[in-house]
């Protein structure tokens, strides 16, 4: 295995963790808002759509491949978003009513936009 394919792996791990970490972030900034419980039995319950809907983005080849690309955090936080609030609704029965999809889309997309933009603009 050559230097650039460990480089790819170890930036494929990075992004993975920066869009979970991304997740979890709206997950415990959401529940807090809504003064709900932060224990980690709550949190978890409440991240778990997101981030199986996360796992759904990283298995798309723009994303596994080439996850600095603005494309692939594009890609990454519209998947998110659309198979985390259908998980949530359909598979967890919870609600996703009002602007909720429209606030989602926002903070993960654009979060997930932002080590993409920086990479772009260090090269």
């Amino acid at each position: 295995m050559n230097a650039s394919a460990l480089v790819g792996k170890k930036h494929r791990g990075i992004y993975a963790l920066l869009d979970l970490a991304i997740v979890m972030s709206f997950v415990l900034i959401g529940r807090d808002t809504h003064n709900e419980s932060l224990g980690v039995s709550e949190v978890l319950r409440t991240g778990a759509p997101f981030v199986l809907a996360l796992g759904g983005a990283w298995l798309t080849p723009l994303v596994h491949r080439t996850p600095w690309r603005i494309g692939a955090g594009l890609v990454a936080g519209l998947i998110t978003t659309a198979l985390g609030i259908y998980f949530r609704t359909v598979v967890f029965g919870e609600g996703s009513s009002g602007l909720f999809p429209l606030v989602t889309a926002a903070y993960l997309t654009g979060l997930m936009l932002v080590p993409r933009l920086i990479a772009a603009a260090r090269s």
